[in-house]
């Protein structure tokens, strides 16, 4: 996420769009920053876990639970979409309805919730029957199972040395450890980057596609080094709602995507203006196909 892209869309939208569109972005890259720290002092406390164990019964342990951080970063993500949207006062008062009671029986099981009590509810309901979403177990387990294989090879080639007393060993364990939590670690904040433009992206298209005033979407991309080329060759592209092709190409497109979808409306003149200009009509565009296997 950043807001770098608003100076290069200052030629195609109105300022009240624009202001928008930046307030959004700040507000997911301020998320963003903060479950990067989260992700930081989790894998903090996983490697004191990992150090204990050992000390305590001579070898790694077997499981590491990461799946309540991945489970908590992905409600929190879907609540900002609904509060940055905010098209509609009942997912702008976002306090009370967290309060609100749900009848927990009317909201469908690992679906996108069209509103923020539906999520709050999904959310009471996982949390106290302990059920994992299914994409969050997945990402955990992927994250547990790398962190834990480098784990258990420094063991197996340091444990003897270690239970001997060694201490240069027990020292070269404890960096190794660190080692493997590192290199976890840079693989879970590619996860968490995504997901939050996964999930942020998601709701928010789920709110405005409920929005009558809302017609179409424009891909807006960060334009920097970093620009990939299914982004790029995206960029500024208009979406008719409800076309199929956005259940592919809504952000993110590839790993660490940075691109969001901005709700466009006819009652817009500008906003107007790009959904009738055909160069930019996304299906009348040839595009750079998507990674292999993405969103399969």
């Amino acid at each position: 996420m950043c807001t770098s892209r608003i100076i290069r869309m200052t030629a195609l939208l109105d300022q009240a769009s624009l202001t928008r569109l930046k307030n959004a972005s700040d507000a997911a890259q301020h998320f963003e920053n903060r479950w990067m720290q989260q992700l930081k002092t989790y894998f903090q406390i996983m490697e004191a876990q990992v150090i204990f164990h050992i000390q305590k019964y001579g070898h790694p342990p077997q499981r590491l639970d990461f799946t309540e951080f991945f489970v908590e970063h992905a409600f929190e993500a879907m609540a900002l979409g609904f509060k940055t949207a905010a098209t509609r006062e009942e997912n702008s008062q976002v306090p009370h309805r967290v309060m609100e009671t749900v009848a927990l029986a009317k909201v469908p099981d690992q679906k996108m919730p069209r509103k923020f009590r539906d999520l709050m509810a999904l959310w009471d309901k996982w949390r106290k029957k302990k059920v994992v979403p299914k994409r969050q177990e997945v990402l955990a387990k992927k994250v547990e199972a790398a962190y834990l294989d480098k784990v258990h090879k420094v063991w197996k080639k340091h444990s003897q040395a270690f239970r001997d007393g060694d201490e240069w060993t027990q020292d070269k364990v404890r960096q190794k450890i660190r080692e493997a939590s590192g290199a976890s670690y840079a693989r879970a904040r590619t996860i968490v980057q995504t997901e939050t433009t996964k999930h942020y992206n998601d709701v928010r298209r789920e709110v405005y596609d409920q929005s009558n005033d809302v017609t179409h979407y424009l891909f807006v991309a960060v334009r920097d080094a970093a620009t990939t080329k299914w982004c790029n060759t995206r960029q500024g592209l208009v979406y008719r709602k409800g076309d199929p092709i956005l259940d592919t190409e809504t952000p993110p497109i590839h790993w660490n995507c940075r691109s969001e979808l901005l709700p466009l409306t006819p009652a817009n003149p500008r906003h107007l203006a790009l959904i009738n200009d055909a160069k930019r009509d996304r299906r009348k565009r040839k595009c750079e196909p998507l990674p292999k296997g993405w969103n399969s």
